[in-house]
């Protein structure tokens, strides 16, 4: 089977994106137990030490993490308002892979060099490796194409610990 489609990014569906790439990079797990281990500690230490200090790099380092939520949002914002018009993209989807679709040539990835995969109500937020990735949005599906991708990633993805659909069935 074989499908194509274009697809116009919102701002929304951009940020979206952003966000996810940000908590699957800077916010994973590991990050959030060292992050919280370290702030913990600093915000506890006076009662270790005596001393206040430590207390104050805690609460700074933890409100350095609430702005960098905040830039990024912001910066993600104000990079889509410049690039509205390259928001349109044109895929192909069929038993090979994907296929990016533009101007310059077509780009193919296979399924099975999918890094991870993650289904969301709106989105599938497709990575190839740890940093570089697409956003499918799934208001341009029908059922029959958002079925075609699971069971492709199902089928040929290498580490399917890095698949993560929704248990809604189709």
């Amino acid at each position: 089977m074989q499908y194509e489609f274009t697809q116009k990014w919102t701002k929304e569906d951009y940020l979206a994106f952003t966000t996810n790439h940000m908590i699957t990079s800077v916010f994973k797990l590991s990050n959030l137990i060292l992050f919280g281990g370290s702030i913990g500690y600093l915000l506890l230490s006076p009662i270790f030490t005596g001393e206040y200090i430590f207390s104050f790099l805690g609460i700074g380092v933890f409100l350095f993490l609430i702005f960098f939520l905040i830039f990024t949002k912001k910066n993600a914002g104000r990079a889509y308002e410049k690039n509205k018009e390259k928001m349109f993209v044109n895929y192909r989807l069929d038993d090979d892979g994907l296929t990016y679709l533009n101007v310059e040539g077509d780009l193919t990835k296979h399924w099975n060099e999918f890094y991870s995969i993650k289904e969301t109500e709106d989105y599938f937020f497709i990575y190839f490796n740890k940093h570089n990735g697409m956003l499918l949005a799934k208001r341009d599906f029908s059922s029959e194409v958002i079925r075609f991708v699971i069971t492709k990633c199902n089928e040929h993805m290498v580490d399917k610990r890095k698949i993560k659909f929704l248990d809604v069935e189709l």
